[in-house]
């Protein structure tokens, strides 16, 4: 559909330049003096019309080098290889030509100047507009993220042996929600901007998918998600040091469990789908890397993840290892679009 809008659109437009240019040619020769009109054919020859009014100048009046030029220019433009005094009525017709196709050239891109600029106008206005909603899915979104854990807080209270300890609710400055997905990424490694959640969670990826979740997402609502479950690893990671015996399926799904940080379970996903597992590229790509006793990188396959959203293809993942046995901590390994599966390009 593409190429028979632009082969329309050439087809219009060329007309609409013969049209321009034929009326301007019949004006010039109207206003102008008596010249023999010749045409110059496709195959670059000149063919005489109306008796020229050019006379041959006087012998010697033109130097030979002059001649020459005027030869050379007259082959160049009219293909023709001996001079001929009806080839200045031909050239001055085809300067007139070119005079007048610039100028209806002209008009045209000044026409498309203004229909871009009322174009780029509505699309500034619809950005505009696109940049407002997104703030306020953004607040409406931190909202709810202040209410859920204001809710999993009281729930885990109430079926706590600690409800008076618990009478006052702790101050969540420390758990603020990083601005992007980069700035999530510098808590989690060491550095200045180490955060205390790094103790038990760590990211050991690589850069790209997180910038590339903050291109897509440049207002934080991704960030603000994924927060949330760096929360959930950290608290399920204390609850493992603190004794308790389960796994992050039996943390998210059981309410009688440890104190701690939880999500909605169907945004957890403790392993991949049977078409990821069976596909030895897509299992590839899911190999990760965390340091071992020495420090060394050692990968390992990370299917579990969480999942912010599942409304496109792009849909960032956070796949994650379960190294509490061990270490004590979670690994964070990826941080980025949707992985390849079925579902994705």
């Amino acid at each position: 559909m593409r190429l028979l809008i632009d082969a329309e659109s050439r087809r219009i437009r060329d007309a609409r330049i013969s049209t321009i240019v034929a009326e301007r040619g019949e004006i010039t020769l109207a206003t102008g003096e008596a010249v023999e009109t010749r045409s110059v054919t496709d195959t670059g020859t000149t063919e005489a019309t109306v008796s020229s009014s050019f006379e041959s100048p006087e012998p010697g009046a033109l130097s030979i080098g002059l001649k020459d030029r005027i030869a050379r220019f007259v082959r160049r433009w009219l293909g023709a290889s001996n001079l001929e005094d009806g080839h200045f009525d031909a050239l001055d017709s085809l300067l007139a030509k070119a005079a007048g196709e610039k100028s209806a050239y002209e008009e045209l891109f000044a026409e498309a100047g203004a229909r871009e600029t009322r174009l780029a106008d509505q699309l500034l206005a619809l950005n505009e507009r696109i940049d407002e909603l997104e703030l306020v899915a953004a607040s409406e979104a931190q909202d709810a993220l202040d209410l859920r854990r204001e809710r999993d807080w009281l729930r885990t209270s109430m079926t706590s042996e600690q409800r008076a300890a618990l009478a006052i609710v702790p101050d969540e400055s420390a758990w603020a929600g990083p601005e992007s997905v980069r700035e999530l990424v510098a808590r989690l490694t060491p550095g200045d901007e180490e955060h205390a959640a790094f103790a038990r969670v760590q990211f050991t990826g690589n850069d790209a998918g997180p910038l590339s979740v903050d291109e897509r997402d440049p207002i934080g609502r991704y960030a603000s998600a994924l927060w949330l479950y760096v929360r959930v690893l950290h608290d399920y990671a204390e609850a493992k040091a603190g004794g308790w015996s389960g796994n992050m399926h039996m943390y998210l799904t059981n309410d009688d469990g440890p104190m701690g940080t939880r999500c909605p379970r169907d945004r957890h996903a403790s392993t991949e789908s049977d078409s990821v597992l069976q596909n030895k590229g897509w299992r590839q790509e899911r190999i990760f890397t965390i340091p071992d006793s020495t420090g060394t990188l050692v990968p390992k396959e990370m299917f579990a993840h969480f999942k912010p959203t599942h409304r496109d293809t792009f849909a960032p993942r956070m796949h994650y290892f379960d190294d509490t046995d061990r270490s004590g901590k979670v690994f964070i390994g990826y941080i980025g679009p949707h992985l390849t599966n079925t579902r994705t390009n």
